[in-house]
C-alpha cells in the first residue's frame, strides 16, 4: 500500500511557447492549458482534484466535525424580514434539508402565497444561482434569472402567478435583471455579447415573440457596460452605461413602452460621457437627485429638474469634503439617506430640510447597507447593521425622530454572546505617510500570547472589506485563532483616495500595504511565521501570489481562491472577457510601461525557486471572470519552481463558476474542506 509521503503530485506536461507581446520573447510552457476542451487540460485537472482528495483525506473526520458544528449554529427555518409594496408583503424562507430559498408573499390575514421554490427551479441542475426576481407593478407576473452553470449568463423565465404558467425566454444570454414598465405590459433587458458585456438593452411585451424583440440601445465602446433600473420614485427609466471611470446616464418615462420611434424620443442625456466623471441618478418624485464626482473625487450631491437636467443647471445639495467620501445614497420625497466613509468608518446620515443629521451605532467599526426600501412615500428608512462580532440586525429607521426599531437579528443556535470576543483595529504607517487600517478579531482570551492568525486581504476594484459577522467564522475563533483584515490600498475602505492609490500606477501600494501589515504582525508579537496563514479571493489572491513570491518565509499557508495570477497574459488579450473594461483598473500593457508594471508583480511571471509553503488554490470551472487556466498554470509553475516539500493543492469545481457553489449546503461543505486545510496546516485538529 502506498502511504501519503509516496503519492508523486501531478505534473504538467511543459511546451515551448513563446509570447512576443514585447521586444523580448516571453516563455509560457503552460500556455497550452488555456485549451481547457483538451483531453490533456481535463486529465491533468482531474488529477489534481484527485491528489487534492488524497491529501486532505486524513481531515475528513474534521471535515465533518466542522460541518457540524456550523450546522449546529445555523437556524435552518428562517424567514426574511418581509417588506411591503402594495398590498402584499414579501418574504423569502429557508427550510431544512433545502438547498435554495422559497420565495411568497402574503396579502392582510390570507395564507402565504408561494411564488417561487428555488428547490424546483434548481432540481435538473448541478448548479443554479436565481438572479433576480422582478414582481410586476401590478403584482400578477413574476420574472426571474437563472445561471446554471456559474458563467453569470441567465435565462429569463415570466411567471404568470394566477395560472402558474411559466414561459422560457430562448435568450440565455442576459445579465439577469429586468425592469417593469409601470403599465405591466412589458419589462427591458441587456444581453451579453461574446465577451461577456451588456452592449445591448430591449423591451420585451407581455405575449409576445422574444425573437421580435425591438433593440432600442447599443454601446460600442468596449469599456462601457450598459444597465437598466426604475427611479425609486417609479416615475422614470434610467439607462445607466459606464465604464469603471465614466458615466453617461438617460431616462424616459416608466409609465409604459410604445415603439422605438417613442423610445428614442423621449430618451434624454442628463450629462454626456466625460473622461474621469462618474455620477449615479435617482428621482424622489419632485426633482433629479444626482451623486457626482466632476468637483472632486470624494463625490458631491446635487439635484435637477426633469426638464433641465444637464449640469449647467445642476442645484448643490451636499458640497463634496476632503475628508469624506459619499458613497451611496437612496431618496424620498423629502429626505434622503446617505452613507459616507470618512478616514475607515461608515457613516449613516438623513438630510431633510437642508441639514444633514448623522445616525449615531454603538460600534463605529461597523458595515451599513440599504434594505428593502421600495417606496418612496414612507417615513421609514430599512438598513442592515452588523460588525465583525455583532449579528447582523435589519432595522427600521425613523426618517424624523431617527427612532429604530429592530425588525431581526440574526440568530446564532446555541447561544453566542458577543462581549466574549474582541474587534481590535491597529494602523500601519507606510513609507508615504498613509496609514493602513489591520482589524484583528478574537476570543478574549486569545491575545495574551502569540495566536494563529488568517490574515485576509483583497485590495482592488475599490471594494472595501467592511465588517461582516460570519457564524462559520466562530469555527476558527472558538480553536483560538484570531482572524485578520488587511485593508489595503487599491480597496475602498478608507474611500475614494484608498482606492486610486492602488489602482493602476500606483498598484505596487496595494502589496507593500500588505507586507507591512504581516510584519506588523510579527513586531506587535500577534504571532510568528509558523502561526500565519493568508488568504486572498479573485484580485486579492494576485496579493497572496505576491507575497509568496516574496517572502514565502512569512508564511505557515495559505489560500487562494479564483485567484487572479495570470494577469500579465489575461490583460494582453483582448479577446477575452472582462480585459478591454479592465484597463482603467490595471493599465494597458500594450504601452510598454504599463507592460513591465504589470510584468513586476504578476505572480505567475514572477514565480522563483524556492521553497514556498503549503497552499490550497481553488478554482471554478465555468469561472467568466479569472478563468481556470489562470490558477492552474501558476499551480503547475509552482510545482516545477518549488524546491520545499510542502503539498500544492489545487481543487477545481467542474459545476461551478466565480462564486463557487449555488446551494447553501454544498457552501457549508465547500468552508468545511478549506477551513479543514487551515487547522490542519497549523496543527490545531
Amino acid at each position: 500500500m502506498q502511504t501519503r509521503q509516496q503519492i508523486i503530485p501531478p505534473q504538467a506536461k511543459r511546451e515551448d511557447y513563446f509570447h512576443t507581446h514585447s521586444t523580448a520573447p516571453r516563455f509560457d510552457p503552460y500556455h497550452w492549458l488555456k485549451q481547457t476542451s483538451l483531453p490533456d487540460t481535463q486529465a491533468y485537472l482531474n488529477a489534481e482534484n484527485d491528489y487534492a482528495a488524497f491529501q486532505m483525506a486524513d481531515s475528513e473526520a474534521l471535515q465533518t466535525l466542522i460541518y457540524q458544528q456550523s450546522l449546529a449554529r445555523i437556524v435552518e427555518n428562517d424567514r426574511s424580514a418581509a417588506y411591503t409594496w402594495g398590498p402584499y408583503q414579501y418574504y423569502s424562507e429557508s427550510r431544512q434539508g433545502s438547498e435554495y430559498a422559497f420565495y411568497y408573499r402574503q396579502y392582510k390575514q390570507q395564507p402565504p402565497e408561494l411564488l417561487l421554490d428555488g428547490n424546483q427551479v434548481a432540481a435538473s441542475y448541478d448548479y443554479c444561482e436565481i438572479g433576480s426576481l422582478a414582481i410586476s407593478p401590478d403584482h400578477k407576473f413574476l420574472v426571474y434569472s437563472i445561471d446554471t452553470a456559474g458563467d453569470e449568463q441567465y435565462q429569463l423565465i415570466i411567471k404568470n402567478l394566477s395560472t402558474q404558467e411559466e414561459i422560457t425566454l430562448p435568450h440565455s444570454h442576459t445579465s439577469g435583471d429586468v425592469t417593469w414598465t409601470m403599465d405591466a405590459k412589458g419589462f427591458y433587458y441587456t444581453t451579453l455579447n461574446h465577451l461577456h458585456r451588456t452592449d445591448r438593452l430591449f423591451y420585451h411585451s407581455l405575449g409576445s415573440n422574444m425573437a421580435d424583440d425591438p433593440l432600442l440601445f447599443t454601446e460600442d465602446d468596449e469599456q462601457f457596460y450598459v444597465s437598466v433600473y426604475r427611479s425609486q420614485s417609479d416615475q422614470l427609466i434610467f439607462i445607466e452605461t459606464s465604464s469603471q471611470e465614466s458615466t453617461e446616464v438617460f431616462f424616459l418615462p416608466a409609465d409604459s413602452f410604445h415603439n422605438s420611434k417613442q423610445f428614442n424620443q423621449q430618451l434624454c442625456c442628463i450629462a454626456p460621457r466625460q473622461p474621469d466623471h462618474e455620477y449615479y441618478v435617482d428621482h424622489n418624485g419632485l426633482q433629479l437627485i444626482i451623486l457626482t464626482n466632476d468637483q472632486h473625487e470624494n463625490y458631491r450631491l446635487v439635484r435637477a429638474d426633469c426638464d433641465s437636467p444637464q449640469p449647467a443647471h445642476w442645484q448643490p445639495l451636499i458640497p463634496p469634503k476632503a475628508d469624506t467620501t459619499l458613497e451611496d445614497y437612496l431618496v424620498f420625497r423629502h429626505h434622503i439617506a446617505l452613507l459616507s466613509r470618512t478616514k475607515d468608518l461608515l457613516q449613516l446620515s438623513i438630510w431633510h430640510d437642508d441639514k444633514l443629521i448623522p445616525v449615531t451605532f454603538p460600534d463605529p467599526i461597523a458595515q451599513i447597507s440599504f434594505g428593502d426600501n421600495v417606496c418612496v412615500d414612507t417615513q421609514h428608512l430599512r438598513i442592515h447593521y452588523e460588525t465583525f462580532i455583532q449579528p447582523e440586525q435589519v432595522l427600521d429607521i425613523d426618517l424624523n425622530t431617527l427612532h429604530r426599531t429592530c425588525i431581526k437579528t440574526q440568530e446564532v443556535k446555541g447561544g453566542y454572546h458577543p462581549e466574549h470576543y474582541r474587534c481590535q483595529r491597529d494602523y500601519i504607517t507606510t513609507e508615504d505617510g498613509e496609514q493602513i487600517p489591520l482589524t484583528l478579531i478574537g476570543k478574549q482570551q486569545t491575545w495574551e500570547h502569540p495566536a494563529p492568525i488568517l490574515l485576509q486581504v483583497y485590495g482592488a476594484y475599490g471594494h472595501s472589506l467592511d465588517p461582516e459577522f460570519s457564524i462559520s467564522r466562530l469555527n476558527l475563533l472558538d480553536r483560538g485563532m484570531l482572524i485578520g483584515f488587511a485593508h489595503v490600498r487599491g480597496g475602498g475602505d478608507c474611500g475614494e483616495h484608498w482606492y486610486r492609490q492602488g489602482k493602476q500606477q500606483h498598484k505596487l501600494n496595494t502589496f507593500t500595504d500588505f507586507m507591512l501589515c504581516v510584519e506588523h504582525l510579527f513586531k506587535a508579537r500577534y504571532t510568528d511565521p509558523q502561526q500565519l496563514m493568508i488568504v486572498g479571493r479573485s484580485a486579492g489572491g494576485m496579493v497572496i501570489g505576491y507575497a509568496l513570491n516574496n517572502a514565502p518565509q512569512y508564511f505557515k499557508g495559505a489560500i487562494m481562491d479564483v485567484p487572479f495570477v495570470d494577469c500579465l497574459n489575461t490583460m494582453l488579450d483582448e479577446s477575452l472577457p472582462l480585459t478591454i473594461a479592465e484597463y482603467d483598473e490595471w493599465g494597458n500593457p500594450a504601452s510598454p510601461e504599463v507592460y513591465q508594471r504589470i510584468k513586476s508583480y504578476a505572480p505567475y511571471e514572477n514565480i522563483k525557486p524556492q521553497a514556498y509553503p503549503t497552499l490550497l488554490v481553488q478554482a471554478g470551472f465555468h469561472d467568466t471572470r479569472v478563468h481556470i487556466w489562470e490558477p492552474a498554470k501558476w499551480v503547475a509553475a509552482l510545482r516545477y519552481h518549488n524546491t520545499g516539500d510542502q503539498p500544492i493543492i489545487f481543487k477545481t469545481s467542474f459545476a461551478a463558476g466565480h462564486g463557487g457553489a449555488s446551494g447553501r449546503y454544498e457552501a457549508l461543505q465547500e468552508m468545511a474542506f478549506e477551513q479543514a486545510f487551515i487547522l490542519k496546516t497549523l496543527q490545531l485538529e
